[in-house]
């Protein structure tokens, strides 16, 4: 049976702070004590730790990986390649408006910020409600065609504690119209004293928050994948200014891994440990003494990977469920943001793969003496070319100019300029005014047409 195995058997198990009255007793023993009148045996305890530190966490590496290969096997979901593949076969696909629903507690958290700010970032339309939902909201434009693609809870319970006579309704809706859920568990106003799974009302989940978190991984088979693709493991802890909830999917028919995390020991403010005089290193022989003095005291939470995202595909009822364990500050959850719209819109609204990118190069020509294009800078910049047109075919920097300030520089800065001139077809190029003028400063079309005339001819000659 493996770790992930045993400690789902085991996932009532309570992992409380050991306080000075409560610590389990150890066995008095004056071979364990570090001795100041003994320097030999201090100094030989030390080693045998440090060795045996060593010795361990190669071992927990090992179990790392076998315990990678386990998930991998438990959850063989291959990703879809495009959104067409989504949208094959679904009914009523495109039977709803392109813009989504957001209910928000107020409109001061920083997730509902970053919620409106990557939603504008993406140009995809959306519909803010504040509060709980009081009545039955409006969903419908008429009994063939739904008013949002997708729909967003900041707080996981305003959905979940939903009056009983709008649930069958809204489930409903969702069904018909393919429209799916992305939720957010909101984390706990304070640090907790124990770590404890606890049972998620409504859902068949079972959830720990107030956890700080490390070692972040994607699960490379999830379908929800369009965007991020994953890469090795974001190793070290993640930072956080709030706490994370994590998810053990114990129903594993109906929910699927995004993403895992492992639980930090800092999780407990640093202050679970046992009381050793090496303050430096307490941390990373925590699980090494505290097995070997005490037995395993709670090895399998800092060893175990958790659900950080989980999806329901729609196994439970019918209805396609993202579920965050913490809000968007750490940047991998952005991305995954977008790929959960995707996802949860059947493709009704996603970000495509296409990325247009344009390179400007202010004023090539402008600059005081000193601080003007060398030869070396233009052939930098024709090189960079052609290691960028790997990645974009036909790229180009886009380079703007004034032509009154040409040759106005040393003479390695105009050997600069007309090496840029003799390579002019290998750059695009964008006229400023002719002098550099600032627009709004001209009283008539005129003259400011005269200038602009003037640096065209310029860039003809």
């Amino acid at each position: 049976m493996s770790n992930y195995e045993k400690f789902q058997h085991h996932g009532s198990r309570t992992m409380e702070r050991i306080q000075p009255n409560t610590a389990p007793k150890k066995p008095k023993s004056k071979k364990c004590r570090i001795s100041v009148r003994s320097p030999r045996v201090s100094i030989g305890f030390m080693v045998f730790l440090g060795v045996a530190y060593l010795v361990w966490n190669l071992h927990q590496d090992v179990i790392l990986f076998d315990e990678m290969e386990s998930l991998k096997q438990k959850h063989p979901f291959q990703a879809e390649s495009s959104c067409q593949s989504v949208l094959d076969g679904i009914p009523f696909a495109s039977n709803t408006l392109r813009q989504a629903l957001i209910y928000l507690n107020n409109d001061t958290s920083k997730l509902e910020q970053d919620i409106i700010i990557a939603m504008e970032s993406a140009r995809l339309e959306y519909v803010i409600h504040y509060g709980p939902i009081l009545e039955q909201p409006y969903l419908n434009v008429n009994s063939k065609k739904g008013r949002y693609a997708f729909i967003i809870f900041e707080d996981i319970y305003t959905y979940l504690n939903m009056k009983k006579d709008f649930q069958p309704w809204f489930d409903k809706y969702l069904v018909q119209f393919n429209v799916g859920l992305i939720l957010f568990h909101p984390p706990p106003d304070d640090i907790i004293e124990e770590i404890s799974f606890q049972d998620m009302p409504g859902l068949p989940l079972k959830i720990v928050s107030g956890l700080s978190v490390k070692d972040y991984h994607l699960n490379s088979f999830s379908s929800m994948l369009h965007i991020m693709r994953p890469a090795g493991v974001f190793s070290g802890d993640i930072p956080s200014k709030k706490r994370w909830t994590l998810f053990d999917a114990y129903n594993e028919t109906v929910f699927q891994p995004v993403s895992y995390a492992y639980i930090s020991e800092n999780t407990l403010d640093g202050n679970f440990n046992l009381t050793l005089a090496f303050s430096k290193i307490k941390k990373n022989i925590f699980n090494f003494v505290g097995s070997l003095l005490f037995g395993q005291v709670g090895s399998e939470w800092f060893s175990t990977p958790f659900v950080s995202v989980i999806q329901d595909p729609g196994e439970l009822d019918g209805v396609r469920r993202i579920i965050f364990g913490a809000d968007l500050e750490f940047w991998v959850h952005k991305i995954l943001f977008l790929d959960a719209i995707t996802y949860g819109s059947y493709c009704k609204m996603h970000v495509p793969l296409e990325r247009y990118v344009q390179y400007d190069v202010e004023d090539v020509f402008m600059g005081l003496p000193g601080k003007r294009l060398l030869v070396e800078d233009v052939n930098a910049l024709v090189r960079f070319q052609k290691v960028m047109r790997h990645i974009i075919p036909n790229f180009k920097f886009h380079l703007g100019f004034s032509g009154q300030y040409l040759f106005r520089g040393s003479v390695e800065e105009n050997a600069g300029d007309k090496l840029l001139l003799d390579r002019r077809e290998e750059f695009s190029w964008f006229p400023h005014m002719w002098s550099h003028e600032k627009v709004h400063s001209f009283e008539n079309s005129s003259d400011l047409c005269k200038l602009m005339e003037r640096n065209k001819q310029f860039a003809q000659v």
